[in-house]
């Protein structure tokens, strides 16, 4: 939903890499209840416990956060030259 409110492609690419790391977690564990793929040490996004997870989930949400935060900043930079 975010990503087509936002206009700055390095922004998009953030959230695009947050969503895609939530998104292998999550069809790894759901793989391995289901018995597609073998059992391995995985944590759960938002579930599992433990300083990593917790860690990469509270660093991932923020840059979430950050980048809707700051989405309808305009770059005022520009310069006019009057010669």
């Amino acid at each position: 939903m975010i990503t087509h409110k936002i206009n700055d492609s390095y922004s998009k690419l953030l959230l695009v890499g947050a969503v895609a790391i939530y998104t292998v977690q999550l069809v790894g564990n759901v793989g391995m209840i289901v018995g597609f793929f073998p059992m391995t040490n995985m944590p759960l996004p938002f579930i599992s416990y433990g300083l990593m997870p917790v860690l990469l989930n509270a660093f991932l949400i923020g840059i979430v956060l950050s980048i809707y935060r700051r989405k309808d900043l305009i770059a005022t930079t520009t310069f006019h030259s009057n010669n």
